[in-house]
């Protein structure tokens, strides 16, 4: 007779009233540190910002990161600055980003090489973009047709090189 293990399944759980009103709290703090600190932000960036800080503040609190280690630690607001205006500013041809998308091979640092904008069928704009890396001194391109969703820009992009 063998005795098999198997993993359990993860299930994903919507946010708990708790968690909700704990996500509430911290970002309401977050961002009255940066308009204290003299910052300030556009609507549209709040509205972009609350869904990832609330995926993060999820994930610690889930995973036990966000206990008393880190009570009365300020948020560091320089990082918190760029992960907001990243958000706020349009990509540019050479930002550095990095690739999360659905070529897991390819994942990492690039450079923005090329910005396509293509109308769509609903009479919108879809803006893919082209990605390269620095070989012999040239830019070269390495992924074609990327989607914004595919791409994070900001602090920390360039860690492990280019």
């Amino acid at each position: 007779m063998s005795t098999r293990l198997r993993p359990a399944e993860a299930r994903a759980e919507a946010p708990s009233d708790s968690e909700e009103e704990q996500v509430q709290e911290a970002f309401e703090e977050a961002w009255r540190a940066v308009l204290c600190a003299g910052g300030s932000m556009s609507a549209r960036t709040l509205a972009a910002a609350r869904p990832v800080f609330e995926a993060g503040w999820i994930a610690g609190a889930r995973s036990g990161s966000t206990g008393m280690a880190l009570q009365d630690v300020p948020l560091p607001l320089g990082q918190l600055e760029l992960a907001f205006m990243a958000v706020e500013r349009p990509l540019r041809v050479f930002d550095h980003v990095r690739y999360h998308g659905s070529c897991p091979d390819a994942h990492g640092p690039y450079v923005v090489c090329g910005i396509v904008q293509e109308p769509t069928d609903a009479g919108g704009v879809r803006t893919v973009y082209e990605l390269g890396r620095f070989e012999g001194g040239a830019l070269v391109v390495k992924l074609h047709n990327v989607r914004a969703e595919s791409i994070t820009s900001g602090a920390g992009v360039l860690d492990g090189g280019l």
